[in-house]
């Protein structure tokens, strides 16, 4: 086992340790993730960056918990995961097109098409929604400022 599928193993465990017992299943959280994205999109714009990073943040933690569910379920669809993430991708980062037309939007484009086309089995699919969470934190911040 090489050490990229270690840290899945151990990173997988530890969503596995952390999240309670939900009343609802993984393909609730799965819609309520992208029901959120929905939202992200609309608040970046209407260029309201702190409502786009906490619906970000809040699509992030439903997407551990649709994972976690699945696995509790003995539920195997990875493909549907997959396409789902790269959805919830596709409407804030065109969002983020929109709301960031230069470099910014561009390299999240860009990004979004190599992930698409990456032999996902082998290489790691980027965390495209983890680098905008931080991209929007830190214009937040500097914003705020």
């Amino acid at each position: 086992m090489d050490s990229l599928d270690q840290f899945t193993r151990k990173r997988k465990n530890l969503a596995d340790s952390l999240v309670p017992s939900l009343p609802f299943q993984a393909k609730e959280a799965t819609r309520i993730g992208g029901w959120l994205s929905l939202g992200c999109a609309l608040a970046l714009l209407s260029k309201n960056l702190l409502i786009a990073a906490i619906l970000l943040s809040l699509v992030l933690v439903f997407d551990v918990i649709d994972g976690v569910l699945a696995r509790r379920a003995g539920e195997n669809n990875p493909e549907i995961d997959w396409a789902a993430d790269r959805f919830s991708e596709f409407m804030i980062g065109s969002a983020y097109l929109i709301y960031h037309p230069g470099w910014g939007g561009t390299t999240f484009l860009l990004l979004f098409v190599a992930n698409n086309f990456l032999p996902w089995r082998r290489i790691p699919v980027l965390p495209l929604r983890h680098i905008l969470l931080a991209i929007l934190v830190t214009a937040q911040y500097l914003v705020g400022k």
